[in-house]
């Protein structure tokens, strides 16, 4: 590397001043070029394209905000059945029956008013289902549950519901 270094200086000193100076500008031409190819131009077509990705970064947010409120509505709008108080146990045995859970299920209510239905060896998957559909009843809110797996696809359990008054 040295070797490779003194021949270059030696190259050098054997130009003549005019040469040394033409072959100086190239070599500072050169670098210039080069730092305005890698440093200076990429950083300004950054600036001059930042106002266009931010606006289309705005809006693709705003669609998600937008997809996002939608959804929640959804969400919140799912319909509920609002069922009559002396109608309740009347259509959680229907929903049994609807989920050929009425042999092993019981319907009772409780000394406060609160409905209680007991599965005995009931199918889990019937009811997964019942349970969901029991969410659509407004005025029946799950208070308490207690179940346990009998057998693969079986289960044993209760299921405490409290139920507000409609006006």
């Amino acid at each position: 590397m040295k070797k490779w270094q003194r021949s270059l200086e030696t190259r050098l000193d054997e130009l003549a001043p005019r040469e040394r100076r033409l072959l100086l500008g190239g070599v500072l031409f050169g670098a210039l070029a080069l730092c305005w190819l890698v440093a200076f131009e990429p950083a300004l077509q950054l600036i001059e394209n930042a106002e266009e990705k931010q606006a289309s970064l705005l809006q693709k947010a705003s669609e998600v905000k937008r997809e996002a409120a939608q959804l929640q509505a959804l969400q919140s709008a799912r319909s509920r059945v609002v069922v009559p108080p002396n109608e309740m146990d009347k259509r959680l045995i229907r929903l049994l029956a609807d989920n050929n859970l009425s042999p092993q299920a019981s319907v009772s209510r409780t000394e406060e008013g609160e409905i209680l239905v007991e599965l005995t060896n009931a199918s889990a998957a019937g009811t997964l289902q019942w349970l969901a559909q029991t969410e659509s009843l407004s005025n029946l809110t799950l208070a308490q549950t207690q179940f346990a797996k009998v057998q693969p696809g079986t289960v044993t359990g209760t299921f405490l519901f409290n139920q507000t008054r409609t006006p």
